[in-house]
């Protein structure tokens, strides 16, 4: 029985974020016919209500972070095959051997990470020197600890 209730509190939770609009710059808002985080577990979870395109914590537009996830894969993407092709013009110099095809295997299983790490570095550094507001473009939710509020627990239900 006790996990019926946990899938019931799971269902409306989850049909809660239903409500969210979307404000200014692809924020999420909150309709008045949204739950209340204490109501949570006792609203409905068939409740009628806009959809949301947000990300579940409602701090940014799926729209955006899908354009953000596609411009990193590419640019990683561009960057190991641009890397991969030096590599396998390197290594095929003298002619292909047993070698040559294992150290482009090795080098292609290691290569993505520093991939990763180097695009990781340039877009920090992007936004760390050139955007204007560089706390709010890597983590919007900080503002909210500027705000002077009461420290509250949601009440366990069981």
């Amino acid at each position: 029985m006790e996990e019926r209730a946990y899938f019931q509190r799971l269902a409306t939770h989850l049909a809660s974020n239903l409500f969210a609009t979307s404000g200014k710059n692809g924020l999420t808002e909150m309709n008045d016919a949204a739950p209340s985080t204490s109501t949570l577990a006792s609203s409905p979870a068939s409740r009628p209500g806009p959809a949301t395109h947000t990300v579940p914590s409602g701090l940014q537009a799926t729209r955006e972070l899908s354009r953000r996830r596609w411009l990193m894969l590419g640019l990683n993407l561009a960057t190991w095959f641009a890397m991969m092709w030096v590599a396998a013009t390197i290594l095929s110099a003298g002619g292909w051997s047993v070698l040559d095809y294992v150290l482009l295997a090795c080098f292609a299983v290691g290569t993505p990470w520093t991939v990763v790490g180097f695009w990781n570095a340039v877009i920090g550094l992007w936004l760390l020197h050139f955007h204007k507001d560089p706390v709010g473009a890597v983590a919007p939710f900080a503002a909210a600890g500027d705000a002077a509020t009461a420290i509250t627990t949601k009440p366990r239900s069981s």
